[in-house]
C-alpha cells in the first residue's frame, strides 16, 4: 500500500464526498416527506399548509417538530391556488436537487472505486511478481521436494483469491466504515434514545459473523490444498500421459481424480454452508432492531415528538447503519476465506534461499587455469553422504569423464559446479577462488550444460537454439545447426527453423532433440562443457549423429563428461571412477583396463 500511498489518498478523500452525499439524501427523504407529502396531502383536503416559500439547509437539515405546521415566526399561511404553486416549487426545486446530488455521487464513486481496483490490482501484480521472482531464486533442492502442480496452484489459484479479497473486500473495508460512522452520527442526532437500542443489536452480530467466519477460514485452507492436489495430478498425468496409456491406467487415474476432486468439493461445502448462514442471520438480528424503531418511532409520531419525514429519515439511516456492518462482517468473512491462501503464499516467500549471491561478487568470464574440489561433502538428506570429502582438480583444456554406479555422485558434481546445490563442506575454487566468491550469473554463463533429459520449451526451433542468447545472428545459428549435425532435419520440417515443436520437444525424436540442445550449448560458447549422461538415452545410429556432434561441441573446452555408455569415453584425457562418493580409480581408459580393477569390471558388464 505505501506504493500507491497517493492513489489511496485520493480514494480516501473521494469516500468522504461520497458518504458525505449519501449522508445528505436522508436528510432529502426528511424534507420530501414533510415538506412535500405531508402538505400534499393537507392540499388535497383543502387545509391550510405554512411556508415561508422556499426550502432551507435549515428545514433540509433540522428535526424540529415545528418547522412544518406554521409555527415558524418565517412561515406565512397559504391555501388554494398558492398552496399547489409552493408544491410544484417544492417539487422542482428537490427534483433538480436529487438530480445534481446523484450525479455527483456517480462520479465521485467512480473515481473511489477505480482508484481502489487500481490499487488492489496492483498489488496483485507486485505480489504474482514477487512470488515468481522468488521462486526463480530459489535453488534446485526446493524443486526437488516440491510439487509443480502445488507451486503452480500457490502463483494462480492462491494469487487469485487473495486478487479478490483486494479488489472487493479490500474497498469494502476502507468505505463502509465511514459509511457506518456517518449514519451513526445522524442516528444519535435524529434519535439518541432508539440509536442505542440500535447499536446495541449490532454488537449482536459480532459473535455468529466471528463463529461462521471461523468455519469459513478452516473450510478455505482445507480446499486450497485440496486444489493443490488436483492441480499436481493433472499437471503429473498430462506429463506422463504416455504411460498412463501404455500401462492401461486410465480409469485408475480418473478414480484418483475423482476422489480428490471430491474432497475439493467436500471442503468447498463446508465453507459454503457457512456463508449461507452469515446473511440470514444478520437478516434476522436487524429486523429485531428495526421492529423496534417501528414500535417506538410511531408512538413518538403520535406523541407529536417527531416528524413523520424525521421518521422515514432515522428508517432510512438506520438501514444505512445495518448495511455497512453487513458488509463489514462479510467482507472480514472474505479475508478470513483468503488468510489459507495468504499463509500458502507466504510460506513460498518465506522459503530461504539457499544458494545465495556475495555480497560483492567477483565477475568472471573464463577459466585461466584449473577447477579444483577441495575436501567437498554433500548430501541432499542428512545423514546420507554423497561426496565423502572428494578431491580433485581439472585442468583448463582437460577432458574428464566419470563414471560409476548409480548414486555414486557423478550428476552431483556438474550440479556443485554449476551452483544448483552449495557444498556442505570443504569447497570448490576455480582458478584458487571459492565459486561461491563468484556471480552465480557469470559461471553459469561460461559453463554450456548438456542433460541427459533434454528439455525444450514449446516455442520455434530458432529460439529453442538460442536461447539465453539476445541478438543472435542468423549466420551463427545456423553454423551451430551445422555443427551439431541438426540442420539437415530442421530445414525437412514444414516451417523449417520456425518450426514449433511442442511441449518439451515431443514432436522431433529423441535424437533430434539431443542434437538441438547441443546447438544450443554450441552457440552460447561456453568455457567448460558439461555433458551429463548426454547419449545414454539414444539408440545407435542417434547415438552416433549426436557423439560427432558432441566432439564438435568439445573443441578447445575444458569437458566434464558424467557417462553412461562407456564406449564413448575412451578418447578422455583421464576418467575418475567414483564410488560411494570418493575417487576409486583414475587414469586413461588404457590404463585402467590394465589395471583390471573397478572401471574393467564396469567396462566389461556395460
Amino acid at each position: 500500500m505505501r506504493k500507491y500511498s497517493g492513489r489511496f489518498a485520493t480514494a480516501l478523500i473521494f469516500m468522504f464526498l461520497f458518504t458525505l452525499l449519501n449522508t445528505s439524501v436522508i436528510f432529502m427523504v426528511k424534507t420530501i416527506v414533510d415538506e412535500v407529502f405531508v402538505k400534499a396531502q393537507m392540499i388535497s383536503k383543502g387545509q391550510t399548509i405554512s411556508s415561508d416559500h422556499k426550502i432551507t439547509l435549515k428545514k433540509v437539515f433540522s428535526k424540529d417538530v415545528n418547522l412544518s405546521i406554521g409555527d415558524d415566526k418565517d412561515s406565512t399561511a397559504i391555501q388554494g391556488e398558492g398552496a399547489k404553486k409552493y408544491l410544484i416549487n417544492s417539487l422542482i426545486i428537490i427534483s433538480i436537487v436529487f438530480i445534481f446530488i446523484y450525479l455527483l455521487k456517480g462520479i465521485f464513486w467512480y473515481i473511489r472505486k477505480y482508484m481502489m481496483l487500481f490499487i488492489g490490482e496492483r498489488i496483485v501484480l507486485d505480489l504474482r511478481n514477487d512470488i515468481y521472482r522468488h521462486v526463480q531464486n530459489l535453488s534446485v533442492r526446493y524443486f526437488d521436494r516440491a510439487q509443480t502442480g502445488e507451486i503452480m496452484s500457490r502463483i494462480t489459484n492462491d494469487v487469485t483469491l487473495v486478487q479478490q479479497t483486494v479488489a472487493l473486500a479490500g474497498t469494502q473495508i476502507v468505505q463502509e466504515p465511514i459509511n457506518f460512522v456517518f449514519a451513526l452520527a445522524v442516528l444519535i442526532y435524529l434519535n439518541w434514545q432508539l440509536t442505542v437500542v440500535s447499536v446495541l443489536v449490532v454488537g449482536c452480530l459480532i459473535y455468529p459473523v466471528s463463529v461462521l467466519s471461523r468455519k469459513m477460514k478452516n473450510a478455505a485452507k482445507a480446499s486450497q490444498e485440496k486444489i493443490g492436489n488436483l492441480s499436481s495430478i493433472m499437471q503429473e498425468i498430462i506429463g506422463g500421459v504416455r504411460i498412463v496409456k501404455a500401462f492401461n491406467m486410465e480409469e485408475y487415474e480418473i478414480g484418483k481424480f475423482k476422489g480428490v476432486n471430491r474432497e475439493y468439493f467436500n471442503a468447498m461445502m463446508k465453507g459454503n454452508r457457512a456463508w449461507a448462514l452469515l446473511n440470514p442471520s444478520n437478516e434476522f438480528l436487524a429486523s429485531i432492531a428495526i421492529s423496534i424503531a417501528i414500535v417506538q418511532g410511531g408512538l413518538q409520531i403520535a406523541a407529536g415528538t417527531m416528524t413523520t419525514g424525521t421518521f422515514f429519515a432515522y428508517f432510512l439511516a438506520l438501514f444505512s447503519l445495518y448495511r455497512p456492518t453487513r458488509t463489514i462482517m462479510e467482507a472480514f468473512s472474505t479475508l478470513r476465506k483468503s488468510y489459507a491462501a495468504v499463509d500458502r503464499i507466504e510460506e513460498i516467500l518465506n522459503e530461504r534461499i539457499r544458494v545465495v549471491e556475495a555480497e560483492d561478487p567477483l565477475p568472471i568470464d573464463q577459466l585461466e587455469k584449473s577447477i579444483h574440489f577441495n575436501e567437498v561433502f554433500f548430501h541432499y538428506d542428512e545423514g546420507n553422504p554423497v561426496l565423502r570429502g572428494l578431491e580433485l582438480e581439472i585442468t583448463k583444456g582437460e577432458t574428464v569423464a566419470f563414471v560409476g554406479e548409480s548414486g555414486a555422485g557423478k550428476s552431483t558434481i556438474a550440479s556443485l559446479l554449476l551452483r544448483f546445490y552449495d557444498v556442505v563442506s570443504g569447497n570448490i575454487l576455480i582458478d584458487g577462488e571459492d565459486l561461491r566468491n563468484y556471480s552465480i550469473k557469470d559461471v553459469r554463463g561460461m559453463i554450456g550444460f548438456v542433460a541427459q533429459e533434454t528439455f525444450l520449451f514449446n516455442d520455434t526451433i530458432q529460439n529453442n537454439i538460442t536461447y539465453g542468447r539476445k541478438g543472435v545472428s542468423r549466420e551463427l545459428m545456423l553454423n551451430a545447426a551445422d555443427n551439431s549435425h541438426c540442420r539437415e532435419f530442421i530445414e525437412g520440417l514444414p516451417n523449417g527453423f520456425d518450426t514449433i515443436i511442442g511441449e518439451r520437444g515431443y514432436a522431433l525424436s529423441g535424437g533430434q532433440r539431443q542434437r538441438i540442445s547441443i546447438a544450443r550449448a554450441l552457440i552460447k560458447d561456453p568455457e567448460i562443457l558439461v555433458l551429463d549422461e548426454a547419449t545414454s538415452a539414444l539408440d545407435s545410429e542417434s547415438e552416433k549423429s549426436v557423439q560427432s556432434a558432441l566432439d564438435n561441441l568439445m573443441k578447445g573446452r575444458t569437458n566434464i563428461i558424467i557417462a553412461h555408455r562407456l564406449s564413448t569415453i575412451v578418447n578422455s584425457d583421464r576418467i575418475l571412477v567414483l564410488k560411494k562418493g570418493v575417487v576409486e580409480e583414475s587414469g586413461t581408459h588404457q590404463k585402467l583396463m590394465e589395471k583390471r580393477g573397478v572401471y574393467w569390471n564396469l567396462y566389461n558388464v556395460k
